[in-house]
């Protein structure tokens, strides 16, 4: 079984070494979708520059065991 969240870019911040910080805020833009989805926070740290990302977008996690 998979589970699905929509997440929103809150911050976006660099760190030594090209590092990235990005924030995110599990969203309720959609009232309809969001009614089944996880609340919460994320951050990740990224390294990749092909990565990109935009702070008040909102990005699609999902979650799927291996």
């Amino acid at each position: 079984m998979k589970t699905v969240a929509k997440f929103k870019l809150e911050e976006l911040a660099m760190r030594e070494n090209d590092t990235r910080v990005a924030k995110f805020r599990a969203t309720t833009a959609d009232a309809d979708w969001s009614k089944f989805t996880p609340a919460g926070t994320l951050e990740i740290w990224v390294t990749n520059p092909a990565c990109e990302f935009n702070v008040g977008k909102i990005y699609t996690l999902t979650l799927e065991e291996e």
